[in-house]
């Protein structure tokens, strides 16, 4: 029973870092979304006089807002690989749990989704959620079929 708990714990932070990878990445999609918007403004908004001071002061702040763009975009990059490598350690641990065949592809799920983060930002982790959840479900299904230990009763004396 307690080796079902702890494998309920690993495939339960399994599920809350893919949670997280799934925020990090549609944040990180908006923030890249929102430099391009910037770097594109600043660059179709180059003036042909370059003389203009209202277009050179127009194009400077632009400029700031990418780069402020660009470094908030550095932070949730950070972020992500913090999730990143704190998903793959619990990956791997929910994954390495001695389950019955029924977990075997829950596990394979969880690896799937996985490997597929480094192609598509946002599916692999749905995946690896998918199969975080289903890993999470089938072990609290077992928990409930196997009985737990007895507990010492504590006889206590009445005087």
């Amino acid at each position: 029973m307690e080796n079902l708990q702890r494998q309920y714990k690993r495939a339960r932070g399994a599920m809350i870092t893919n949670i997280l990878a799934i925020i990090f990445g549609v944040l990180t999609l908006i923030v890249l979304s929102l430099l391009q918007l910037f770097v594109y403004k600043s660059v179709a908004n180059q003036p042909k006089n370059t003389e203009s001071t209202e277009a050179n002061e127009q194009n400077t702040k632009i400029l700031v807002a990418s780069i402020t763009v660009f470094i908030l975009n550095l932070a949730f990059f950070g972020g992500a690989f913090a999730v990143f490598i704190t998903n793959l350690v619990f990956t791997a641990l929910a994954a390495s749990s001695k389950l019955d065949e029924k977990a075997r592809t829950f596990k394979v799920l969880l690896w799937v989704g996985f490997g597929l983060t480094f192609v598509m930002y946002i599916i692999g982790p749905v995946i690896a959620l998918i199969g975080a959840v289903q890993l999470k479900l089938h072990i609290k299904e077992l928990m409930k079929k196997t009985p737990s230990e007895p507990q010492e009763e504590v006889i206590t004396t009445e005087k």
